[in-house]
């Protein structure tokens, strides 16, 4: 489905005839930036949204800015793959440079001409497509792995190859028995942004070396008596800090050593480097399940953008 989204009525139905008749639909219209939203249910984050492909987003409306409405549709996670092409009578570079930054992927000249306009969709409704297919890739892997990981987790705790640190279920024997003798840790979790997706291009033995060497940049901030580093899962490594006190400015310190190290992440949203998400887990949340919550915790964090810090169950000294 196309959705136009255009203060002008002539100029939809000029859009619809185009689409319609070169075979492109079914074609759905929103005569505001409101209507376009309520169309597209954004007051409704638990919705199922429209089976929306394409939008056709005029960059000047009556009751609002196209380009601040394409940022508005794109930060929500459902419309992740929507293709947003503006549809402008201007030129200006600045305006366009706007509109991309906040999601669009390609603009049409008012007023637009059938090539020019069929071409546009084309392509977008073809980068639709690979997207969604990369992210159900992406999801394969992801269950894949945590198949793997239940499988291992089955065969008692031991070390992890990749890095030479104790396993996940190790993670959870030391834990355990800091717990039996009453000891009060807490728990930072680093998980690797994206990591799926540079195994997907890369490879698995890329991401297991990119692992490593994450270990290392982790463990030369974290070589201290009371600290204990392990791997949680393939993308994600753990430290239990004692005194819990610490946590956070750990936390703090390793964000700072991974942007020094300026890794290389070519399917990174930032800069291209790789980037963690970590989670801070204090004693009262880990004695409560909270290692699952935390891996949950990074998992969300991952997918709202990555680059930052979780805490659960701690908060920072004042």
């Amino acid at each position: 489905m196309i959705l136009i989204v255009d203060d002008l009525p002539e100029m939809r139905m000029h859009l619809r005839i185009i689409l319609e008749e070169t075979g492109y639909g079914p074609v759905a219209e929103a005569a505001s930036t409101q209507e376009a939203y309520r169309y597209l249910k954004l007051d409704e984050p638990d919705a199922d949204p429209p089976p929306v492909s394409v939008v056709l987003m005029d960059i000047q409306l009556g009751d609002g800015d196209g380009v601040d409405a394409t940022c508005r549709i794109k930060a929500d996670p459902r419309y992740a793959t929507l293709a947003v092409i503006m549809v402008t009578a201007m030129e200006e570079e600045e305006y366009l440079n706007q509109a991309f930054i906040a999601g669009a992927i390609d603009y049409v000249m008012k007023p637009a001409q059938p090539v020019s306009l069929v071409t546009r969709v084309r392509a977008a409704l073809q980068l639709k497509l690979e997207a969604e297919r990369r992210t159900r890739r992406e999801e394969e892997l992801v269950t894949a792995n945590a198949a793997l990981q239940r499988t291992l987790a089955s065969m008692g705790p031991g070390i992890d190859h990749a890095t030479g640190l104790p396993d996940a279920r190790a993670l959870e024997v030391l834990l355990t028995r800091r717990q039996e003798m009453r000891r009060r840790p807490a728990l930072v979790l680093v998980a690797t942004d994206a990591y799926a997706s540079y195994v997907g291009v890369l490879g698995a033995e890329a991401g297991a070396t990119l692992t490593a060497q994450l270990s290392q940049v982790v463990g030369a901030v974290s070589g201290k008596v009371g600290y204990q580093m392990t791997v949680a899962d393939i993308a994600t490594l753990a430290v239990i800090v004692e005194p819990s006190e610490e946590a956070l400015s750990l936390a703090g310190r390793i964000q700072a050593a991974i942007a020094v190290a300026n890794l290389m992440h070519p399917m990174s949203s930032i800069a291209n480097r790789v980037t963690a998400s970590i989670a801070v887990v204090g004693p009262e949340a880990l004695a409560n399940g909270g290692l699952a919550r935390a891996l949950s915790a990074v998992e969300d964090a991952k997918r709202d953008g990555g680059n930052r810090i979780v805490p659960i169950g701690l908060t920072p000294k004042t």
